[in-house]
């Protein structure tokens, strides 16, 4: 890929592994759901170190991350 990383990509990237994150946080977890969560949050951080190394624009990301594992929008 040629020229600077497309920042939407990333921020997608980051809500996609945070959304299985949430997932797996659902409920009471059963010994096959605590492996799907803890391998969930492995690919969660591997998305956000990729991000972060390909961005030179940091404040999408961080809001990626909270606004991906907040479990409900805070209403304004």
């Amino acid at each position: 890929m040629s020229g600077p990383p497309d920042a939407e990509a990333l921020v997608a990237a980051i809500f996609n592994a945070a959304y299985m994150v949430r997932h797996y946080a659902r409920g009471g977890l059963t010994c096959f759901q605590r492996e799907e969560r803890a391998a969930a949050i492995r690919r969660m951080g591997l998305a956000v170190r990729e991000a972060f190394n390909r961005s030179e624009n940091f404040e999408p990301l961080l809001s990626a991350i909270v606004e991906g594992l907040t479990p409900e929008l805070p209403r304004f």
